[in-house]
C-alpha cells in the first residue's frame, strides 16, 4: 500500500482536533458559527478535503487539513508552506510528486546510506551521469526512487 493511502496517526489526528479546537473558538467568538465543534469540524474538513471524518481521513489529507486549520486559526505562514508542500512539485509532476514526497525519498537514500561507506556525494554522483544534475532535490519522485535502489544494491553489494 502507498504511504499516501494510509490512515492517519493518532498523533496527527490529535494534532488536527486540536488545530481545529483553536479555530472553533475563534469563529465562535466572532460570532461566524452557531453549530457544535463537532458538527463544525466536520463541516471544515468536508470543505478541505472532501472527508468528514478523521478516521477516514488518509496520509495525502493531512498536510491539506492542517493548512486549512492552520488558515482558520491565523497561521496564515504555515498554511501557506503546508499548502505548498501538498501541491504537486511541478505543473507537469505527477500528483503524488510533491517536495514532501521527495523530501523523504531523499532521507531514505540517506538512512541507506549510514555506515556504508557511501554517501550523498556518491548518490550526487550517479544522480550527474544519469540525470545531467547533481541537485538531487530537483530530481523527480520516480528519479529519486530509481536512486534509491541503486543505492540499495550498492551497499548490499559492499556488505558481501
Amino acid at each position: 500500500m502507498k504511504t499516501e493511502f494510509r490512515p492517519l496517526s493518532k498523533i496527527q489526528k490529535s494534532q488536527l482536533a486540536q488545530l481545529a479546537r483553536k479555530g472553533y473558538e475563534i469563529a465562535s467568538n466572532y460570532g461566524d458559527t452557531d453549530l457544535t465543534f463537532t458538527d463544525w469540524r466536520h463541516e471544515q474538513q468536508l470543505a478541505a478535503v472532501n472527508c468528514s471524518s478523521l478516521t477516514k481521513c488518509i496520509q495525502r489529507d493531512y498536510l491539506p487539513l492542517r493548512a486549512h486549520f492552520q488558515m482558520l486559526t491565523g497561521q496564515d505562514d504555515k498554511a501557506f508552506t503546508d499548502h505548498l508542500k501538498s501541491q504537486p512539485a511541478t505543473d507537469h509532476a505527477d500528483t503524488d510528486d510533491t517536495p514532501e514526497a521527495r523530501a523523504k525519498i531523499i532521507g531514505r537514500i540517506e538512512q541507506e546510506l549510514q555506515g556504508s561507506g557511501y554517501n550523498l556525494g556518491y548518490i550526487r554522483a550517479i544522480a550527474r551521469n544519469q540525470y545531467k544534475t547533481t541537485f538531487i532535490e530537483n530530481l523527480t519522485k520516480k528519479q529519486l526512487t530509481q536512486l534509491l535502489m541503486t543505492a540499495k544494491k550498492r551497499v548490499a553489494t559492499a556488505k558481501k
